[in-house]
């Protein structure tokens, strides 16, 4: 008799704990896609507020000596933090439903790689715009990209008025691309790199230039604006002591 009562006893606490591990399985397994959708909900602030974060200061975190343990991604990360642009106000994605399947492999890998070290919308609502030619090798593209500058020099002369909305170049767009890829923390292959190199190519002028010109030119003053009025000290840094120091020189002629 007393072995039975101790059997039940011992199946009756093997229940209930098993009981209990279950509950305890259903309350993380129920607390998973909420701190899931929390954590997106905060995402999603931080880029909303993203102008309001320069409105504060230019950044989260300043330089410092907890810096010398972070990885080189997330220090150049910091660094374009303080020193904003007024494409970090624009949105940090585009839709590129539309565009061909290879732009489309570009524009991923920029979403991916770029935004390591700063905001996606950095590159995609810059001013610059690169000129695109067909032809094969490096000399045939740079003469067709000669003739193209030219062209719109006379048929669109717009496009240079205004450095701050559009900047045209032949290679505008290569540069960029070198110059962060040999950033420190950079991960990005030479085969990434020029696939994100098309994108830009392509994606700038697509929406820059041609029949989106003047939708371009308003959303690109707006982001002026916006940064001038969130960041006054830095849009000065950016754009005016140059033109002051110019104004200054010629002054002295």
């Amino acid at each position: 008799m007393k072995k039975t009562a101790i059997a039940a006893l011992i199946l009756g606490v093997a229940f209930s704990v098993g009981a209990l591990a279950a509950k305890e399985g259903e309350d993380l397994a129920g607390e998973q896609p909420v701190a899931a959708e929390e954590k997106k909900e905060a995402k999603g602030e931080e880029e909303a507020n993203f102008c309001a974060k320069l409105m504060a200061g230019g950044g989260e975190k300043k330089a410092g000596k907890k810096d010398a343990k972070m990885d080189a991604a997330e220090l150049e990360k910091q660094k374009a933090l303080q020193s904003p642009y007024p494409n970090d106000c624009g949105p940090e994605t585009l839709d590129v439903s539309k565009y061909p399947k290879e732009a489309q492999a570009g524009y991923k890998l920029l979403s991916q790689k770029c935004s390591r070290c700063h905001t996606p919308a950095r590159p995609l609502h810059s001013e610059f715009v690169e000129l695109s030619s067909g032809a094969k090798d490096k000399k045939a593209q740079d003469k067709d990209k000669a003739q193209q500058l030219a062209n719109l020099k006379k048929t669109a002369p717009e496009l240079f008025k205004n450095p701050r909305v559009w900047k045209v170049e032949a290679d505008i767009w290569k540069r960029y691309v070198k110059r962060m890829q040999a950033k420190p923390g950079c991960e990005i292959e030479t085969k990434e790199a020029k696939s994100i190199w098309e994108f830009l190519v392509y994606d700038s002028n697509l929406r820059k230039m041609g029949a989106a010109k003047k939708d371009w030119e308003k959303f690109r003053k707006k982001l002026l604006a916006d940064f001038k009025q969130i960041s006054p000290k830095r849009y000065h840094e950016l754009y005016e002591e140059s033109e002051e120091e110019s104004e200054a020189g010629e002054s002295k002629k």
